[in-house]
């Protein structure tokens, strides 16, 4: 029996083990994987037993093949976290440092102990054996290099944040590594999370959350959607994606992760006209057994905003809701009701509205209170209490940065009545400290190239343009890195009301 299922079983060596063994699970592909091997290794136990009463091992080790063949092909589908990219980066990982079982050495490996089984010289009970080890095996190996695989890929990856909490398939949003960082600070907006809990769990319709930029719309939503597996989330941000979202890949998008939570496969939507995605997305609607939310986060970050028609309708099914939010249009010069309009939807067919606002005093101090003990004790003392929520004038925005300050000691907590008033004030404040410093002008000059460029721009293109060394990089922009985020792609303003101020404002005035 050994020597048949060397060619599988090699992967898993002693040395293998020894050197992983003390690895905890890692946080980057294991919420991708359980759900599948549970799904999988549940449904081939019942065929299992099934066949194995109707002694039917033909047509059970022709299943085997099949499904085995597909459990490799999904893992690898469903690891795409940053799209095809990564996906790529993980298949090469495993490829390169011989971590990933040959499937061909898989399927010969099954064959082999089919033809054993077809002589009668392995008993039943070995291949129910060896099946369900097999798949074990093939999860152990995927498990058991977690350090590896999170240090180098992140590493390489260092733009893309903090790991999903939960498969990327079931909530594909098109920049993952900035979603995480709404949910790190996060507060004050009980009564709002109340609001949306509700409407999940008896509301139907549309739900529509508006508000300024940076008043927390993204944070408000990515922490509502973090632990709730059947809400189906996409996050627009058009400066943090390299292209434009089109209709289809976001119609494919909806279709895959509807079926994945229903059906546990994925469907082929590749190449669909617009009206044969529209037509899949309502039938999948429709079929759904249980209710299912549909989040989209900033429509007003996408420039071909007008994709969205057609999948967003007037009149939802009863086991279908959506959430939306946008900035204010007015805020953009736009009339009221500017992005409703462009997805095909008026003020009418919004059956609950939030207008989410500055923070008031108890809100500031449920934040406070929630970040960690530090922001807790502050907040405690009335006096501090007071100055924060003065100097703040409730503005989420501002309170993030305050927030950041105070855990990483970046002042004095005795002279918090330094604080600038507002968040302008304490943009020109933190630059005009810069320009002081040895090289800051160049800092404030990489600033000024981010805030006048809607695409990412890469950092040999910045060194080149500014006329920097490329190993001076790194150091020159050590004291902006808090406005900043890098992509794949290049690096640009981490948020639009950042860039705003850098572009129409502090530039000028510094």
């Amino acid at each position: 029996m050994r020597s048949i299922l060397s060619p599988f079983t090699s992967h898993v060596s002693d040395k293998h083990k020894e050197k992983y063994e003390t690895n905890s699970m890692f946080d980057l592909l294991k919420p991708i994987l359980d759900p599948l091997f549970k799904f999988t290794i549940q449904n081939i136990s019942v065929k299992f037993e099934q066949l194995a009463v109707k002694k039917d091992f033909n047509k059970y080790f022709k299943d085997s093949l099949k499904t085995t063949n597909k459990i490799i092909a999904n893992v690898l589908y469903n690891a795409r976290i940053n799209e095809y990219k990564f996906n790529k980066e993980i298949q090469k990982y495993f490829e390169n440092n011989n971590l990933l079982p040959n499937p061909l050495n898989i399927i010969e490996s099954i064959e082999n102990v089919y033809t054993e089984l077809k002589n009668n010289k392995i008993p039943f009970i070995e291949l129910y054996k060896y099946i369900t080890d097999l798949l074990k095996n093939y999860e152990f190996i995927l498990t058991k290099n977690s350090q590896k695989l999170n240090k180098e890929i992140r590493a390489k990856w260092d733009y893309w944040g903090k790991p999903l909490y939960d498969a990327p398939i079931r909530r594909r949003i098109f920049d993952t590594n900035f979603f995480y960082n709404y949910c790190e600070i996060f507060g004050g907006r009980k009564g709002e999370l109340r609001q949306l809990e509700s409407f999940v769990n008896e509301g139907s319709g549309i739900f529509f959350i508006e508000g300024i930029s940076g008043m927390g719309k993204t944070a408000l939503l990515a922490n509502f959607v973090k632990y709730k597996p059947r809400i189906i989330y996409h996050f627009f941000s058009q400066s943090q994606v390299p292209e434009s979202i089109n209709f289809s890949l976001l119609g494919e998008s909806i279709i895959e992760q509807i079926h994945f939570l229903e059906f546990g496969w994925l469907p082929q939507t590749v190449n669909f006209s617009r009206e044969q995605l529209i037509k899949n997305i309502y039938e999948a609607r429709y079929n759904l057994e249980k209710p299912i939310i549909l989040v989209f986060d900033g429509l007003d970050e996408l420039e071909n905003i007008e994709q969205m028609k057609g999948i967003i309708t007037p009149e939802l099914p009863n086991n279908m809701k959506v959430i939306i939010s946008a900035r204010v249009a007015g805020e953009d010069g736009y009339e009221k009701d500017y992005y409703l309009n462009k997805i095909g939807l008026q003020r009418r067919n919004i059956r609950f509205h939030l207008y989410l606002e500055r923070m008031g005093e108890m809100q500031i101090k449920d934040l406070f209170q929630t970040v960690s003990t530090k922001t807790n004790t502050i907040i405690n003392n009335s006096k501090y209490f007071d100055i924060i929520a003065e100097k703040s004038e409730g503005d989420p925005f501002y309170l993030q940065f305050l927030i950041v300050d105070i855990l990483d000691d970046n002042f004095d907590v005795m002279n918090l009545n330094k604080i600038p008033r507002g968040m302008q004030n304490y943009l020109l404040t933190e630059f005009r400290t810069l320009r002081k410093r040895v090289r800051g002008e160049d800092a404030i000059n990489i600033i000024a190239v981010l805030s006048h460029n809607t695409d990412p721009i890469p950092e040999q293109n910045i060194c080149e343009l500014l006329k920097f060394k490329n190993y001076e990089f790194d150091d020159l922009i050590e004291p902006i890195r808090r406005y900043i985020i890098k992509r794949a792609d290049g690096y640009t303003i981490i948020h639009p009301r950042l860039k705003k101020y850098f572009k129409e404002e502090i530039m000028n005035i510094i």
